[in-house]
């Protein structure tokens, strides 16, 4: 095979295999810490959807319950860890918002632990119970 072939190759099956791992999570809870003062907001009731993979570069899509969608540019890959002192796994990717700052994403097996949104000043965490 041709090199170019090889590549299109490669190419086409990285993209349908990212395509398949497309997922949703929803949550129905958010809290918000300010890492300056480590305080958390009493939890809110809110709609929000994550869908994960959503496109060929893997970038994860926000809708907000008010009707917003935000788009999450994946930087690098999914990394798996687990909470210390216990048995709850988690994922954590960098990603680049829609106004250009780096976050972390860090998802939750546990829908009550559900996903937190990390930046270097503030944490959304969204929760479904």
């Amino acid at each position: 095979m041709k090199l170019f072939q090889i590549i299109l190759l490669i190419t086409f099956t990285t993209s349908f295999v990212q395509a398949q791992n497309k997922f949703r999570k929803d949550y129905n809870h958010f809290s918000i810490c300010n890492l300056e003062t480590d305080e958390w907001t009493e939890w809110e009731d809110g709609d929000n959807t994550f869908v994960f993979n959503s496109n060929a570069n893997g970038d994860i899509t926000h809708y907000r319950g008010n009707g917003d969608i935000v788009v999450f540019k994946k930087i690098s890959d999914p990394k798996v860890d687990y909470l210390k002192n216990e048995y709850s796994r988690y994922q954590t990717v960098k990603v680049l918002d829609e106004d250009g700052y780096t976050c972390t994403i860090q998802l939750f097996d546990d829908e009550k632990k559900g996903l937190k949104i990390i930046y270097s000043n503030l944490i959304i965490q969204f929760s479904r119970y």
